[in-house]
C-alpha cells in the first residue's frame, strides 16, 4: 500500500504553458497513465518516499531484535498517500498500569510529501481495557533526511531502544497524575484554554463523568474521544483527523505542541 510510484513535474500557470519558478508538483502515479497530484513544493524540498522510511525503520528494528520483533503493524495513507501513519504495536512490550490495566508500546512512523509532516516516529501507549491511544508528550523522533543517504543504522537502532525506558517512564507519570485532583469545573476551565473544538470540549466532559475525577481521570476521557469519536468522511483520512486532535491535547496534559519544546 506504501510502496507505490511517484514522478515529479514542472507546476504551469492554469491555462498556459508557462512554469511558475521555484515549483514542483509531486505525482502518485496509477495503472492506465492515471496521476494524482500529492502537493506542490519548492524544488529544492528533498523527496523521501514512504517504502524508504518504512523499509530503514524495519531493518533497525530487525536489527534491535528482542522485544521489536513480534510486532502487529497497520498503516494509513491520507489523501491519496500524500501522508503516512504507520503503527507498530509490539506486543512483547505491555506494561501493568494496575492489575489487569495493560499498556503496550507502539511506535508510529510518519513520512509526508507535502512537507507537513517529517519522517519520523512518536511513541504512543495503547491501553487494552478500553483501546486508547495514549499519546505520550516526548518530542517526536525525527529521521533526517541525511540517514536516506547515509544511513546510520547504530543511531536509529539506539533511539528505538531507548523508546522502552520513555515508556516506563511516561507510565510512571501518568500513575502520578492520579494525585492531580480535577473537578468537572475545573476539567472545563482547562478545555477552554486549548485549541479543542467546543463540540470535542462537550464530549470529552460528558466522558469524565464517569472516569476518575483527576489528571489521569481527564486523559483518559480526552483520548477515548480522540480515539473513538473522530471519523472523517473518506475513512482513510481519519488517522489524520485524530492525529490533528491528538496535538491539541499536548499542551493540556504536557504543556507543549508535538515535537516542540516547554
Amino acid at each position: 500500500m506504501y510502496d507505490f510510484e511517484i514522478e515529479e513535474a514542472g507546476v504551469t500557470v492554469a491555462g498556459t504553458d508557462d512554469l511558475i519558478p521555484g515549483k514542483k508538483v509531486i505525482l502518485r502515479k496509477w495503472a492506465y497513465n492515471k496521476v494524482t497530484p500529492l502537493a506542490i513544493v519548492s524544488k529544492r524540498y528533498q523527496v523521501i518516499k514512504h517504502a524508504d522510511v518504512v523499509n530503514q525503520f524495519e531493518q533497525a528494528l530487525d536489527t534491535v531484535g528482542g522485544n521489536f520483533v513480534n510486532r502487529t503493524v497497520t498503516t494509513s495513507l491520507p489523501h491519496y498517500g500524500a501522508k503516512m501513519f504507520r503503527k507498530y504495536t509490539f506486543n512483547d512490550v505491555a506494561l501493568e498500569f494496575e492489575p489487569g490495566d495493560l499498556v503496550k508500546l507502539c511506535l508510529e512512523l510518519t513520512n509526508s510529501y507535502d512537507g507537513v509532516m517529517r519522517a519520523g516516529f512518536n511513541l504512543i501507549g495503547h491501553r487494552l481495557v478500553c483501546e486508547n491511544g495514549l499519546i505520550i508528550g516526548e518530542k517526536m523522533q525525527s529521521i533526517h533526511a541525511k540517514h536516506f543517504s547515509s544511513f546510520d543504522l547504530k543511531d536509529l537502532s539506539q533511539r528505538l531502544e531507548n523508546s522502552i525506558p520513555m515508556f516506563e517512564q511516561a507510565l510512571e507519570h501518568w500513575k502520578e497524575w492520579r494525585n492531580i485532583a480535577i473537578s468537572t469545573d475545573g476539567a472545563v476551565e482547562m478545555l477552554k484554554k486549548s485549541l479543542i473544538p467546543a463540540k470535542t470540549q462537550l464530549e470529552i466532559i460528558e466522558k469524565f463523568k464517569s472516569e476518575q475525577p483527576n489528571k489521569w481521570g481527564l486523559f483518559q476521557a480526552a483520548t477515548w474521544v480522540t480515539s473513538h469519536k473522530y471519523e472523517a468522511k473518506n475513512p482513510e483520512n481519519t488517522r489524520l483527523s485524530r492525529h490533528t486532535a491528538e496535538g491539541t491535547l499536548i499542551p493540556i496534559f504536557y504543556g507543549r505542541k508535538i515535537g516542540g519544546r516547554k
